[in-house]
């Protein structure tokens, strides 16, 4: 017996005018095969980037695409030191006590690098502001949770880092990038699946399924192998008395907001997709390489493609960013250990990403 889900306000269009229902009862069948609305927007994606360009600040669109990367470039370096000086006697002496020093010049320039790299992936890969705000929690999290846990680092000097780091990252792509197509059909849904996406209570839900995977994987590891292994490779370890004090429960609470971050990024991107796809989509004589092994992994709509290559990149990302920042800029501490830490974090987005592929196909 197929289960209902709360309904969603769709805005008729010129298209279907004739619609006159507030609501559309959404099945868990309804959403293996397209429905008549989904069959009519063929080609909706048009009109979504139509809405996600209106959000654009108008004077940026006479900036020249070619002139608006190196500027995202330059208003978040920029933006990450200016703002840096504003709080040094809060935040900066706090963090500066468990820092590495970085006097050597190439010190200095691989972090600058390294935050032009992501820049520039970002870039490459479309995200929006509100990709790389969601991003931008999920990477950095190990990092400041590493801090309060472990280093003792006060709440208002991690809140104002953590701030001034997401402010850097997502304010240049704010005012430089519209929305992507599947972030402002939140706002707007043109079809079922971008209505399932929107949906508050599922969003809900889903954050909460992520929140329980990120802390379970913690919880684990903090009462088994990772204080030993934490104490083995650094230096500076302060103390382990809140991985011993953990409470699942607690945990789950505290984390919501990572979830709602790896719903967003993962769930909701992906969701917006349609998910059927023909059989005819598919044509072993005339397909590439890449097309047959795509097929062959299951990959065979924009839901699962885009489901998996941001699971992939967030993993991947979340173990690089972990590493640079642990590893590189805290004092008295291995490679070794860094990617200890980094592998909880990793292991739980790829966890997260597959536990969404799942639950699209129940």
């Amino acid at each position: 017996m197929a289960s209902h889900v709360p309904f969603m306000t769709i805005a008729p269009t010129s298209d279907d005018a004739q619609i006159q229902d507030s609501t559309i009862p959404i099945t868990s069948d309804s959403l293996r095969e397209p429905s008549a609305l989904t069959s009519k927007r063929r080609s909706s994606t048009s009109a979504t980037d139509a809405i996600a360009s209106t959000i654009m600040p108008a004077k940026v669109t006479r900036i020249p695409a070619w002139v608006r990367f190196p500027l995202a470039v330059i208003l978040t370096l920029g933006l990450s030191a200016t703002l840096s000086n504003f709080v040094p006697e809060i935040a900066g002496y706090e963090l500066a006590a468990v820092s590495r020093s970085l006097n050597e010049p190439w010190q200095i320039g691989g972090l600058v690098g390294f935050r032009v790299f992501v820049i520039a992936v970002a870039w490459s890969m479309g995200l929006d502001y509100f990709d790389l705000f969601n991003l931008g929690i999920l990477a950095n999290v190990p990092y400041y949770a590493f801090l309060l846990t472990f280093l003792e680092t006060p709440y208002l000097a991690m809140a104002l880092e953590f701030g001034i780091n997401l402010i850097s990252l997502a304010l240049p792509f704010f005012l430089l990038r519209p929305l992507n197509a599947h972030n402002a059909a939140i706002n707007k849904p043109l079809s079922v699946n971008q209505a399932v996406a929107a949906d508050s209570p599922i969003r809900l839900y889903m954050a909460i399924f992520a929140a329980t995977v990120y802390s379970l994987l913690v919880y684990s590891s903090f009462y088994t192998w990772l204080p030993v292994h934490l104490v083995t490779h650094f230096d500076t370890i302060k103390t382990l008395e809140l991985a011993h004090n953990a409470v699942l429960p607690i945990m789950i609470i505290a984390s919501v907001p990572i979830g709602y971050a790896a719903e967003a990024f993962l769930f909701t991107a992906s969701t917006a997709h349609p998910r059927s796809v023909s059989d005819k989509a598919f044509n072993p004589a005339t397909a590439t390489l890449g097309q047959t092994i795509k097929w062959n992994m299951g990959l065979k709509s924009a839901r699962e493609t885009v489901l998996a290559q941001r699971t992939l990149f967030l993993a991947a990302f979340t173990a690089l960013n972990t590493m640079v920042r642990v590893w590189g800029t805290i004092e008295g501490s291995e490679p070794w250990g860094a990617a200890g830490w980094a592998g909880i974090f990793t292991v739980a987005a790829l966890t997260t990403g597959a536990g969404y592929a799942w639950i699209g196909d129940v």
